[in-house]
């Protein structure tokens, strides 16, 4: 008995640190910055970067009825060609493709920049890259980054206002509109679109309107960055391609960036998130969480007291919820799920679930679970094989004395 609890003692131990180790390894780092875009009920994570690290990583999560944010199923795609962050990802429900564009590019695991392309086609199907540079080329929006892509879901255009260049010494900053059409692979560029370059802001596209709908950022003076005021909506018409400016007014919403926009089911703007800068210390904004009345450019404040603070995060609508990953809080950086319910204004840890309450000890329940239920089949089965053992008596002792 003593070396079958040995062998149990030690076998449990190393499949203890086997368990931790695959999940460590299915588990993506803190970061911020990342690309990202929701395909049908898939969450798709590009890039991303940290204190020690640019990383280059796909990853993604799969949004079905029993996701969990408090012990969700990450699941690996196959790497980026270059490490990535501050870049932006659209998916076109026509061709079947993501594209990933502009972005600050670096030689994966370094440091170093390198600006190969001026984005990328992503098959989510098959897993394959295709730099943008081998079908059509953009010169002058290579190295742009701090910008966000739109694509209209009735059109095969991607827009892509402004953004800031900093692969040189001297940071350049722009006010043109980027157009690409995904069908022909051809650009074109509209220059000073805006009074002075746009970038950090966060945008949507309301397909009842045809329009798409700038949020925020800041704009660059001549001099400095200076945030905009959120009452100040910039709105582009994608049929007429023309530009008209929209003045909301309702509760106050600080001046942000690094802050998301989303269109909810019931047809209102969602921003999440946000900071008063894009350098330490990332100040928080408040109220962290609004909505904008797109009807009459009315804002409203959301203020709930368990809302995670987060900039530079990703964003998306699901059904009616809007899920948040990633980000970081001044100096700290996250990798965790947050489930917003947009019916009822309150957070939540499961889809379809009705309040929120705090599982953050689920996924070690879970593992207890796991790990108990194996003990216990080891042990009722050696347990067994005990008792066959020692029932069976040597031939030489049934029914024989030793003659004494």
């Amino acid at each position: 008995m003593n070396f079958l609890w040995n062998f149990l003692s030690r076998f449990m131990l190393t499949l203890s640190f086997i368990y931790v180790f695959v999940n460590c390894q299915n588990t993506p780092h803190s970061r911020y910055g990342q690309a990202s875009v929701l395909v049908n009920n898939i969450f798709y994570f590009f890039g991303g970067t940290n204190t020690t690290k640019i990383f280059n990583e796909v990853w993604y999560l799969n949004l079905s009825s029993s996701f969990n944010a408090s012990a969700p199923q990450w699941y690996r795609s196959i790497d980026m060609p270059v490490g990535y962050y501050w870049g932006s990802a659209c998916y076109s429900y026509s061709s079947k493709y993501i594209y990933l564009l502009g972005g600050r590019m670096y030689t994966p695991n370094t440091k170093n920049y390198n600006f190969p392309t001026v984005g990328y086609q992503f098959n989510p199907n098959t897993s394959q890259w295709l730099s943008l540079d081998s079908i059509s080329s953009n010169k002058s929006f290579k190295t742009r980054n701090e910008i966000q892509a739109i694509i209209p879901n009735i059109y095969t255009n991607i827009y892509i206002l402004g953004g800031s260049n900093s692969s040189s010494p001297v940071t350049g900053y722009y006010n043109d509109m980027n157009i690409l059409d995904y069908n022909s692979m051809k650009w074109s560029t509209t220059l000073n679109q805006v009074n002075f370059p746009y970038l950090d802001y966060a945008a949507v596209f309301s397909p009842y309107y045809g329009i798409i709908i700038y949020v925020g950022g800041q704009e660059f003076n001549g001099t400095t960055l200076n945030r905009i005021d959120m009452n100040r909506i910039r709105i582009y018409d994608v049929t007429y391609s023309k530009w008209q400016d929209e003045v909301a007014g309702g509760e106050y919403i600080q001046p942000r960036v690094g802050h998301s926009a989303v269109l909810a089911p019931n047809g209102v703007v969602i921003v999440y998130g946000g900071s008063q800068d894009n350098m330490n210390p990332y100040g928080i904004v408040t109220p962290p969480i609004a909505t904008l009345n797109i009807k009459t450019w009315v804002w409203t404040s959301i203020n709930l007291a368990n809302t995670p603070s987060l900039t530079y995060h990703s964003a998306a609508v699901y059904g009616n919820f809007l899920i948040v990953a990633f980000g970081r809080n001044g100096k700290k950086y996250h990798n965790g799920i947050h489930i917003f319910d947009t019916i009822n204004y309150k957070w939540i840890t499961s889809l379809g679930q009705e309040s929120y309450q705090d599982n953050s000890n689920q996924k070690y329940l879970d593992i207890g679970i796991g790990v108990g239920a194996g003990v216990l089949v080891l042990l009722v089965t050696s347990f067994i094989i005990y008792k066959i053992r020692t029932s069976v008596k040597p031939r030489n002792a049934t029914g024989v004395t030793d003659g004494r």
